[in-house]
Formats: C-alpha cells, sequence, structure tokens
C-alpha cells in the first residue's frame, strides 16, 4: 500500500503490532502508547508517506529544520534515527522496519497498511496532546542535580532528595561532568540560537555559563579530568572521524590529542572519554573497541575486542581505584549489556547486566561498589538503575524519574543526569496596526508550568496557573522537582 504520491496520508497506518495515529502524533504497540519524541515521529512519518522509497538524508533534514535552520544536522539524524529505531525495537544490522541506504538515507520495508479511524472526539483529545503542544512549546533538555547521599543506602535511614535545575536555556544541554570537587559541571550545548553544538562549564549553583569551544564542528562528550586541569571533549572532524580534543576549564587553547574513527555506526558513536584516576591516559572508543589514549603523546592502545560481527563497545567509565573498566556492548542493534574487565589490558571480561536493552549511560557509585546507568530495560522510559560491581538484579532509582546521561561526583555529594522537559513562554502582541509590524515580546519565562494567561482589563496585570512541583519520593523521603517550563 502506497501513503505517497497524490494520495493524502491515512489518519491511522498500521504496521506489525505498531499502530501511528497521524493526527494525534502518537505510536503504539499492541495498544500501548510508546514513547517517541518529536523529531523521530517526524522522521518515522516521512518514511511512510514513501515506504519502500529511499528518503534522502536532505529530505530529513528538511524536515526536521525546515527554516535553513544551521545545525550539526548529521549527527542531529543519526541521534534521531537511532531513537526511532530503539521504539520500534529495531536493528540496524538486521533491519525490521528502517533500514539504512549508505551514504544515501533510510527506506521503510515494514509493511504498511491503513488502521481503523479514530472517532472524532477521541481524535480531538489526542490532537491537543500531540500537534498542539508541539506548535506551542520547545523542546528543552537539562540537567538535574540531586544530593548523592539520596541515591544509597544509609545506616540512619534514607536521606532526603533535591533534585532542582542546572540548566534551563532553551534547546538542549547534555553530557554532564563535574570537576574533582562537584561545584562545575562541564556539558555541551547547542547555544542560543540552537546553530552549533559547544562545550560550556558553569558553577552548579550559578547562572551563567562560561562558553569554551567555538568551533564551527560539533564539540560534545566533556570529561573533566580528575586532577581538574583539564577537559576531554570530542569533535566531529569529519563524516566517517571524531578529533579527541583538550581544553582547559578556563578556556584557551585547544589540543588535538588523536584521531577517531566513527567506524560504521556513527548513530551510536557519541560517547564521553574515561580518564584514568591519575589523569594520564584516556579511555575512548575508536572504531567498534575502546581504545586507551595518552594523554602525553596521543599514542593509542587497543583496550578492549569486542567478538567480530558485533557493533562494538561504548560508554567506557574506570572505577574509582582504577582496577576495572565498564563499558556498554552493543550486540545488533539497540541490544546493549553491562561488562566489566581489567583496567590494564582489557581481559577478564565479565558480564553483568542480562537486559538486551538500550544503555544511555553509566558511571560508578564513590565507593566503587556499584554502577548506576540509564536504560529503558521497564519497557516504559529511560531512567537510572543501579547494580552492584558483582553482579545481582539491577534496582530501580525511582526518584530520579525519567533520566539519561548518569554523572557522579568524585566526592560523592551531588549526581547528575539529563532529564527531556519543555519549555513554555508567553508573549505579548500588540495588536493595534503599528503593533502588528513588530515581532511579539517575551513576559515570562520560567522553569515551572505556567499556563492559560489571562490580562486584566487595562493591560497592566497579568494572571497565571502554575502547577506545583511534582513530588519525588525515595523510600520515605518526599522532595519537591521543578518541571521545567517556562
Amino acid at each position: 500500500m502506497a501513503v505517497s504520491g497524490d494520495n493524502p496520508t491515512p489518519r491511522a497506518i498500521r504496521f506489525g503490532p505498531f499502530e501511528l495515529n497521524v493526527r494525534a502524533a502518537e505510536l503504539r504497540k499492541h495498544g500501548t502508547r510508546v514513547r517517541l519524541h518529536e523529531q523521530p515521529f517526524r522522521i518515522l512519518l516521512k518514511l511512510l508517506e514513501h515506504p519502500g522509497e529511499v528518503v534522502l538524508r536532505e529530505e530529513i533534514r528538511q524536515a526536521l529544520w525546515p527554516h535553513d535552520t544551521v545545525v550539526e544536522f548529521d549527527h542531529g539524524i543519526n541521534a534521531a534515527v537511532q531513537r526511532l529505531r530503539d521504539a520500534l525495537s529495531d536493528s540496524a544490522d538486521k533491519p525490521r522496519y528502517v533500514e539504512t541506504v549508505a551514504r544515501r538515507g533510510y527506506r521503510f520495508i515494514g509493511t504498511v497498511e491503513p488502521a481503523g479511524e479514530a472517532s472524532p472526539a477521541a481524535e480531538s483529545r489526542a490532537a491537543s496532546r500531540g500537534w498542539k503542544t508541539w506548535a506551542l512549546v520547545a523542546t528543552l533538555v537539562l540537567l538535574a542535580v540531586a544530593a548523592w547521599l539520596a541515591l544509597r543506602r544509609s545506616s540512619a535511614g534514607e536521606a532526603a532528595l533535591t533534585v532542582r535545575p542546572v540548566t534551563s536555556f532553551p534547546g538542549l544541554a547534555l553530557d554532564p561532568s563535574f570537576s574533582p570537587d562537584g561545584n562545575q559541571i562541564a556539558f555541551s550545548r547547542n547555544g542560543e540560537k540552537q546553530d552549533n553544538t559547544d562545550i560550556y562549564v558553569k558553577v552548579v549553583d550559578s547562572s551563567a555559563p562560561l562558553r569554551l569551544t567555538t568551533d564551527p564542528a560539533a564539540d560534545a562528550d566533556p570529561a573533566w579530568s580528575p586532577d581538574g586541569r583539564q577537559i576531554a571533549f570530542l569533535r566531529a572532524s569529519g563524516p566517517t572521524s571524531m578529533a579527541l580534543m583538550l581544553i582547559s576549564p578556563l578556556g584557551g587553547s585547544e589540543k588535538k590529542l588523536a584521531d577517531l574513527s566513527q567506524g560504521a555506526n556513527p548513530a551510536r558513536w557519541w560517547t564521553a572519554p574515561a580518564w584514568t584516576p591519575d589523569s594520564k591516559f584516556l579511555a575512548v572508543r575508536d572504531d567498534t573497541a575502546i581504545v586507551l589514549v595518552s594523554v602525553e603523546s596521543g599514542e593509542k592502545r587497543k583496550l578492549t575486542s569486542p567478538p567480530d560481527g558485533l557493533t562494538g563497545d561504548w560508554h567506557a567509565a574506570f572505577s574509582p581505584d582504577g582496577s576495572t573498566l565498564a563499558f556498554a556492548r552493543i550486540r545488533n542493534g539497540p541490544t546493549q549489556d553491562i561488562f566489566l574487565a581489567r583496567a590494564s589490558d582489557g581481559t577478564q571480561t565479565r558480564q553483568l547486566t542480562h537486559d538486551n536493552v538500550f544503555i544511555d549511560g553509566l558511571a560508578w557509585t564513590p565507593d566503587g561498589k556499584e554502577l548506576v546507568f540509564a536504560s529503558d530495560r521497564a519497557r516504559q522510559e529511560e531512567t537510572l538503575w543501579r547494580i552492584s560491581a558483582s553482579g545481582g538484579t539491577p534496582e530501580r532509582l525511582a526518584a530520579a524519574g525519567s533520566a539519561t546521561e548518569p554523572a557522579i561526583a568524585p566526592g560523592g555529594k551531588r549526581a547528575a543526569f539529563v532529564r527531556d522537559s519543555i519549555r513554555k513562554s508567553f508573549w505579548r502582541l500588540d495588536l493595534g496596526p503599528e503593533g502588528l509590524r513588530r515581532p511579539p515580546v517575551r513576559l515570562v519565562m520560567s522553569s515551572r508550568n505556567d499556563q492559560y494567561p489571562v490580562v486584566s482589563p487595562d493591560g497592566s496585570t497579568s494572571l497565571s496557573r502554575r502547577t506545583d512541583p511534582e513530588a519525588l519520593r525515595f523510600g520515605g523521603a518526599t522532595a519537591g522537582a521543578e518541571t521545567a517550563c517556562s
């Protein structure tokens, strides 16, 4: 069945166990809603409009950034396609739905058929949660910081949890990494205009970040050295290559340490380098393996050896004492688990988890006894889990809520993670003849969910509804967490 050409796209499309309600912007599997962000949704819709045909990367770029926005769209497309595959439990190596056409684009290869139409009332209600919402808000990824003591057990009982935003800018803030004292945090951000990704540093309790890099290429995945003197990060240097870079936390000149290969699966490439505790080496992915790079000479030495046929290893993290390397091993698309190996030579590899799910970051606890990782192993949403380094069943950290990319300060007082949220802004528009020629003026930017503004008759006062902070519970402790909306 074709859904392209002169025929309008059906309101609902079915493929395999999935059903896509186009107008409601909802994807369901066996009737259960599947979490899917806006960009992966747009890519899926574009592919379903042309089933069996190649959709060029340029067409996808125009669908995601239609107004000639200058962004690092290659990485953005790769990441969005990977998230789409994760939602569909699909694999780039053995695709059932989304096939990669090398150097050109993607093709939907599943069987597509129209689904039953939703009732107008149900469709209207769903649409108010879907496209209408996306038309009114911008996506924001923020960093939330918690007292790490609240995420581990204490003989005196459960400690209180305090979660608060570290960043609240429009656009994306990702890849948190703490300074050795835990008071500062490095992260990547795509800027005021969301036009280029660079590395930033800020004091946790301050508002103004310091921008460290300004290169037109995309910079991401900062990692603060244990001695506090340098920040390592990755820079896109070509279609299939990256550069491992160093810069001072105060800014200034940069140093290129090594060239790295993206391998055959650049969509899964972006993973932060990991410092050894003595700040002399960095573990980073090169092609499919994790290599150890000398900070002094830039010499590379292969550390892990993923078996043939596997996509490779990533998310390297050294234990606090430097004896053990933890990493995620990708097997057949999004299928991943955590492995441990001897840090000195990558031998004595041992599988720690057996979940076969997408992993989005991992970190050691300060005592080296546990690992915290982000995954969707509950098949509901990506959140944080903890597991003993000796093995066992992972335990969900419910207090974190939806979270990815965990980072833990060396002293153990703070942890950071990335949380998807939305921002809403109130704008004023002068309805007079001259005012309509001027752009609207932003009135309110908030870190909470402000809605439904009402203006007094004389225009001097406005009133809005503010959603109370969400209550988070960890054991017997509760704490407020702001919903980041403005």
